[in-house]
């Protein structure tokens, strides 16, 4: 961790762990391993069975690196948590469309990963919707910090059609300027509508809104049966929606939808199910523990 250690560096971290496969997790962090070095570690990846959680956040990394890593771990059944991230600085790791369809395999290959960081990466729109198209069908994955990646609103409605599928336990958003639209897209895949003032959102992808909502839903062209995002098809104009539940698309009246219509601004925090917190007001939109929470 921030020795700056190069592509060369990593040759030599390789035969250590050869010689000595017994180490559970490696911090690589705020280094400069590049994409070269990246691609040196990938390959020794798959034989590491003990090593549970893998650091390589601020390491100059891009796309190439990253898909170097993402298809490692297609192999590799004993890495639980899988750290990307960037921070302020030159060493800024950095993601574009080109992950997408990577970190879709990903997701839909690799059974054990319970936690990936991609935090401040730049994905952006596209390679949210391919993390998305993954996430649908993902069973291990539970927490997802894609705080900072330039998402906009198209890439959080994206991930949003998942997380009624998906198993997610915490979710970071923030700093993605999603908007209105974004946020409207991520309340109305998560469920239920919102129990009145002064009750517990305690039933399953419940939700419970702190603030007072104005009802704009229906302006909302992200709702619209025109765009479902996941699979990159136009649904049937008009067509309905068929519950919050199912992942599809469709037009939202909210007179036909009780409690939906009100789930619009959001200024404070938005409960979820599974002992989890979605945070949403102006400049965070981030997961929270039950624990966290209750604090």
């Amino acid at each position: 961790n921030d020795n700056s250690a190069g592509p060369e560096s990593a040759k030599g971290v390789c035969l250590a762990l050869a010689m000595s496969p017994r180490f559970t997790s490696l911090n690589l962090s705020n280094n400069s391993l590049g994409d070269a070095g990246a691609t040196t570690l990938s390959k020794a990846i798959p034989k590491l069975n003990s090593l549970v959680h893998l650091d390589l956040a601020a390491n100059d990394l891009n796309h190439r690196g990253a898909n170097a890593i993402f298809a490692a771990l297609l192999s590799n059944q004993s890495v639980t948590s899988l750290d990307l991230s960037s921070k302020t600085g030159g060493l800024r790791n950095h993601l574009c469309k080109h992950n997408g369809y990577p970190l879709e395999c990903l997701m839909l290959r690799n059974p054990v990963l319970a936690k990936l960081s991609l935090q401040g990466t730049g994905l952006g729109t596209e390679g949210s919707i391919g993390l998305a198209r993954g996430l649908v069908a993902n069973r291990s994955l539970l927490t997802l910090d894609l705080a900072g990646c330039d998402l906009g609103a198209r890439g959080a409605a994206a991930i949003a059609e998942a997380l009624a599928d998906s198993c997610l336990e915490e979710l970071n958003l923030s700093d993605n300027r999603i908007g209105d639209e974004g946020l409207v897209a991520i309340a109305v895949r998560i469920g239920a509508p919102p129990p009145e003032p002064g009750q517990s959102g305690t039933a399953p992808l419940q939700m419970q809104l702190q603030s007072q909502l104005r009802p704009k839903l229906a302006n909302s062209s992200t709702l619209d049966g025109s765009s479902n995002i996941l699979n990159g098809g136009n649904g049937p104009a008009g067509s309905s929606s068929s519950g919050a539940n199912n992942g599809t698309t469709g037009s939202i009246n909210p007179a036909n939808e009780p409690g939906l219509e009100s789930a619009v601004k959001y200024r404070e925090h938005l409960h979820v199910a599974r002992g989890s917190v979605l945070e949403l007001n102006p400049t965070v939109l981030a997961g929270k523990s039950g624990a966290q929470r209750d604090e």
